[in-house]
This record gives C-alpha cells, structure tokens and sequence, in this order.
C-alpha cells in the first residue's frame, strides 16, 4: 500500500512528532503541502492529512492545498491535528468537507493535546 501523510506542524512541533510517529509505523511517506505535487497524489492508495489548529481550523496552508487537487474519487483518507483542546469536533469540519467534495473517503480521525 502506497500511503502519503501531509503535515503542517508549527509553534511546539507538536504534529510533527504525531505524523512522524504514524509515517514510521505505516511505513509512508511524509512531506509538507508545498512539498507535493498535486497530480501525483493518484498513485497513493491513503493519504493522511494533518496539522495543528488555529482558530477552530487546519492550518490555512493545508486547507489552500486541498483546494488545489484533483478530483480523487475512490481514494481513501484520514485527517489528524493536535491543538490546546485535544477535541476534533469541529475542528476537522473544514477539512473533511474539502476532503470530501475532492471524492475522497475520509476513513478515520485523531486529535489529542
């Protein structure tokens, strides 16, 4: 299985230690939103999608990058962030719903502290 995390992690490093984690134990990738080329994410069978929260939302960058890939119908993914509350709802609204009108199938969710 080809998996590919995409993270934003700022201030504390917080998510960055979170998707490292992951990446290392589903043996995937991990790279930042201006790292990837959006027409490749096709050759990913799951995609995690991660950040830290700052006002209620992903961080803008990763939610701009959404904006700008393709279609990828049938494709799976889970969203992940840490943020003060450790509370995903609702939180992840905006991402799920970029994610989702993209044709993904958001599989799973993570929040924490």
């Amino acid at each position: 299985m080809n998996i590919l995390i995409i993270c934003v992690s700022k201030e504390h490093g917080n998510t960055q230690k979170i998707a490292e984690s992951m990446t290392k134990a589903l043996d995937a990738t991990m790279l930042k939103p201006d790292e990837v080329d959006p027409s490749s994410l096709e050759q990913y069978d799951l995609i995690g999608y991660g950040s830290g929260i700052r006002w209620a939302k992903h961080y803008r960058e990763l939610l701009e990058f959404i904006t700008k890939m393709p279609h990828l119908e049938g494709r799976r993914a889970f969203v992940f962030s840490t943020s003060g509350f450790g509370i995903k709802w609702p939180q992840h609204n905006a991402l799920r719903k970029g994610l989702k009108d993209k044709g993904l199938s958001v599989i799973g969710e993570y929040c924490c502290k």
